[in-house]
């Protein structure tokens, strides 16, 4: 988008964080709809003189990208586990030793968000977000099974400062945690009443064949101007080649097999994510562990799946 308006390029397209260009919206330049008055912005997502484009991922690739991009770096310390079972902990030293020096703070911030959870449970939420189906706890909004919850001893007397009992329960009776890095795109990308006017839908899986379709369908020259070359580090490559958008994508796919590793967590990740699957504007289909791109690609015509 930068390069159609016209600016000249001169960051690293695969940079992170939050001062890289063109993520970074106070300096990148773009206009976004919060800049607009409400009358234009009701014009630009309604007129058929504009393109509606959103890009979409496979919401198993993308529950699973999130948890391996902003889990804890490190495990709870055992024995902090264990004194944290038994509720000792009394002030909060444990735990900002504990969640201190994280790259990414969105899991820690769920554990101290849950509802009447003390420093003992928060310390044992942080060991439990660790693991795939700890994540998946702490996301879900339905009940989860939570055997795998180090639990507290059957005889503690720890309180929770609201004064009920101590119980990790809490984490699957509290809503689920929010985040734009998992929560299901049909709760906040959009209003609701917006979601039929998108009239482009790509997919993470097959970016540099969909960013061309897009281009073509903005203009016919559009491709070759702005995304056939002048992309990656030596600035020789087409668009999303090598990006740092579709590299971690693809690192997350190398991983599927090892955190899905039966179909009652698919099944978990599907009914999590019910709302975009069933939100006919985003082109989301259930599709099988690890053939997201083959799907996206050549459609719904692959043998493992019957057809």
């Amino acid at each position: 988008m930068r390069r159609m308006m016209g600016y000249e390029e001169d960051y690293h397209v695969n940079t992170w964080g939050k001062d890289a260009l063109p993520h970074h919206w106070p300096t990148n330049g773009l206009n976004y709809t919060a800049h607009y008055p409400l009358e234009k912005v009701n014009e630009m997502m309604t007129s058929d003189e504009w393109t509606r484009a959103t890009f979409v991922r496979d919401p198993k690739e993308r529950a699973l990208s999130a948890f391996l991009m902003l889990r804890p770096g490190a495990d709870v310390d055992g024995d902090v586990v264990e004194r944290a079972k038994r509720g000792e902990f009394t002030n909060e030293s444990a735990w900002k030793r504990s969640a201190s020096g994280m790259r990414w703070p969105q899991l820690p911030n769920c554990c101290k968000r849950t509802r009447g959870a003390d420093v003992n449970w928060k310390l044992l939420c942080l060991a439990r977000v660790h693991e795939f189906d700890g994540f998946l706890d702490a996301i879900d909004n339905g009940r989860s099974s939570f055997a795998n919850f180090p639990s507290g001893s059957a005889n503690s007397d720890a309180r929770v400062r609201t004064g009920g009992e101590f119980s990790p329960d809490a984490l699957r009776k509290s809503p689920g945690c929010f985040d734009i890095h998992w929560s299901p795109l049909s709760h906040w990308r959009l209003d609701p009443k917006f979601y039929p006017a998108i009239n482009f839908v790509g997919h993470l899986e097959t970016a540099q064949r969909d960013i061309r379709r897009l281009l073509d369908k903005l203009s016919p020259n559009a491709w070759e101007k702005f995304g056939a070359s002048g992309w990656g580090r030596f600035r020789n490559e087409s668009i999303f080649s090598s990006s740092s958008t579709v590299t971690h994508a693809q690192h997350s796919k190398e991983h599927l097999s090892r955190y899905y590793t039966n179909k009652d967590i698919e099944r978990r990740v599907e009914r999590i994510y019910l709302a975009d699957y069933d939100n006919k504007h985003l082109d989301l289909k259930r599709v099988p562990i690890g053939h997201a791109e083959a799907y996206y690609e050549n459609g719904p015509f692959l043998p493992s799946m019957g057809a």
